[in-house]
């Protein structure tokens, strides 16, 4: 996620089970936790369950971040599925202007 402080910076990613090999979501858990809330959602893409996560920037001063969300699924095992976040926050001013809400679909 790229933006400046003060911006509302969010991403929607969709995780959408494989047709051959459908699962159900048992826990998520996420690496740090610090600089970034999510919410997730089950919703229907063409006649099949998926799962929508929103993700949103929380940090307030400038800079970078990575972290992880992890998902557990009643098919994964100890293998999760990971979704990779990754911020960087710049300062507000000319120039630095930020890049709105971008979806990314999934597929496992």
């Amino acid at each position: 996620m790229k933006g400046t402080v003060g911006e509302r910076i969010s991403q929607v990613v969709t995780v959408v089970p494989d047709a051959e090999n459908p699962f159900k979501i048992i826990s998520i858990n996420v690496l740090h936790g610090v600089d970034f809330r999510y919410s997730m959602k089950d919703i229907e893409i063409d006649g099949k369950n998926a799962y929508e996560f929103t993700i949103e920037n929380t940090r307030t001063s400038p800079g970078r971040y990575l972290d992880q969300i992890n998902i557990l699924t009643d098919k994964s095992g100890n293998n999760p599925i990971s979704i990779i976040i990754s911020g960087n926050i710049k300062p507000s001013g000319p120039g630095t202007q930020g890049y709105g809400i971008t979806p990314n679909v999934m597929k496992q």
